[in-house]
């Protein structure tokens, strides 16, 4: 994969003299580079501040620390409440709740189905 010359900070930089009024032809002599290149990243990067582009090294995801560390920690909560429930109960477990909620509460064959994750081929 081809390495980029320009940082997204940079490329913010440069997004945001074009937009104080710095010609395009001049900003490309500046860093060398094309007029091509500078509209494709305004309309990449268009309107947003440099920040949610910076990078950090441990979540390589270009969002900054404190939202990966919230993104793993919802996704420990929710793995710690029982958020893989189908691993949990068996497909015969699930089975019988689906006919229980089809007899007791009239739901749809399909739609108990698909809310406890079995196949309608296999209702009897």
């Amino acid at each position: 994969m081809k390495k980029t010359r320009f940082t997204e900070a940079q490329i913010m930089g440069i997004l945001q003299q074009m937009e104080h009024g710095v010609p395009v032809s001049g900003l490309c002599r500046e860093h060398g580079m094309s007029s091509a290149t500078v509209y494709k990243w305004r309309a990449k990067y268009g309107g947003m501040d440099a920040m949610p582009y910076q990078r950090d090294e441990g979540n390589g995801r270009g969002e900054p620390p404190a939202e990966a560390h919230v993104r793993r920690r919802q996704h420990a909560e929710r793995l710690a409440e029982g958020g893989s429930w189908k691993k949990m109960i068996r497909s015969a477990q699930r089975r019988e709740l689906a006919v229980k909620a089809v007899a007791m509460k009239g739901v749809s064959i399909a739609l108990a189905c698909r809310a406890f994750g079995i196949s309608e081929t296999c209702w009897a």
